[in-house]
């Protein structure tokens, strides 16, 4: 089967995806969450964000049904702004982190002695991203918004990544045709993987002392009452050898190059 996939790359000097355990001081995740994907597309678009406890917000409500792949990227050494497609590669480390200390006097800070409570929060530097969408099951009229605002480089409120401090910028690359993968192949996956995928009998690792590579992470996938939902996924520029399609709720695509997307 054919499928279409948008893909963009977004990208900002820093950012933050908080974890949701700590708080005085805040730790990121790596790669950016799904549900904070769907918060950029919805910014786009107009939908509304946060606004109730323990309810999730407009654009998990009306974005949810959309597969996503996502692709951790680089800078290349030398690039300088203004920076095109050409500019980026697949960043198979961790990103560069960085602490800085503020002063939160208000809300719950306000409670703290002096007012005041200093909070520790830790930043990505330099993070990019390539994403893929897939319509999936969202309003064929939601999608042809999303792609309209892509291509013209439009949106209704400023995304950012992860923080509002922190504005991203987007180069949209377009929409192209993959072929979903349906029989036996030998392949590199351009995107995040679900672990659990990999350790099924489906694929099979393609050993190579030379290219071996994985980068592992706990990973919000979705949102349930507010709350993450977790996977555990990987990064790497090994081969597998796919030895037949997944299941309806998860795609492998392949490119030109034979290189696989993981859509989720």
């Amino acid at each position: 089967m054919k499928r279409n996939l948008l893909s963009f790359i977004i990208f900002s000097d820093f950012g933050i995806f908080s974890k949701p355990d700590i708080t005085e001081t805040k730790l990121t995740y790596d790669l950016i969450p799904k549900p904070s994907v769907l918060g950029i597309l919805g910014a786009l678009i107009g939908l509304e964000g946060y606004r109730k406890k323990k309810e999730n917000p407009e654009f998990i409500a009306k974005l949810s049904g959309i597969r996503i792949g996502v692709t951790p990227l680089k800078l290349k050494n030398g690039s300088i702004p203004p920076y095109k497609k050409s500019d980026f590669e697949n960043n198979y480390l961790p990103f560069r982190k960085e602490f800085i200390q503020f002063n939160n006097y208000h809300g719950y800070g306000s409670y703290e002695p002096g007012g005041n409570l200093i909070v520790n929060e830790q930043i990505l530097i330099n993070p990019a991203y390539r994403i893929y969408l897939e319509k999936g099951t969202v309003q064929d009229s939601i999608f042809a918004q999303l792609k309209k605002n892509l291509q013209e480089n439009r949106a209704y409120f400023m995304p950012y990544m992860g923080k509002n401090e922190f504005p991203l910028n987007i180069i949209y690359e377009g929409e192209y045709e993959y072929r979903e993968i349906t029989d036996k192949i030998e392949t590199k996956f351009k995107t995040i993987v679900f672990n659990d995928i990999l350790a099924k009998d489906e694929i099979d690792l393609v050993v190579d002392a030379n290219l071996d590579f994985f980068f592992y992470q706990n990973y919000p996938i979705g949102l349930k009452d507010n709350q993450y939902i977790f996977k555990t996924v990987v990064f790497s520029n090994s081969e597998f050898l796919v030895k037949k399609t997944v299941n309806d709720e998860y795609i492998l695509v392949s490119d030109e190059n034979g290189e696989t997307i993981f859509l989720f």
